[in-house]
């Protein structure tokens, strides 16, 4: 379900439940995040290659020539 992005309800009947919760908030919340910036992070890599891709470096001096 934390897959699909829908939003959740749920109710709780003690504290302890409550921390359950908000534990799990922030596991979900902190998962969006790295997952986003995982992508960005792939994202700007791959523009990159692009943006150097005819750049002469030690490691392509030889296929270039």
């Amino acid at each position: 379900m934390c897959q699909t992005g829908k939003d959740v309800v749920a109710e709780y009947e003690n504290s302890d439940e409550l921390k359950r919760m908000r534990f799990g908030y922030l596991l979900h919340v902190l998962d969006y995040v790295l997952q986003d910036r995982d992508r960005v992070f792939k994202n700007d890599m791959i523009a990159l290659q692009e943006k150097n891709k005819d750049r002469v470096t030690l490691q392509n001096v030889f296929d270039l020539a």
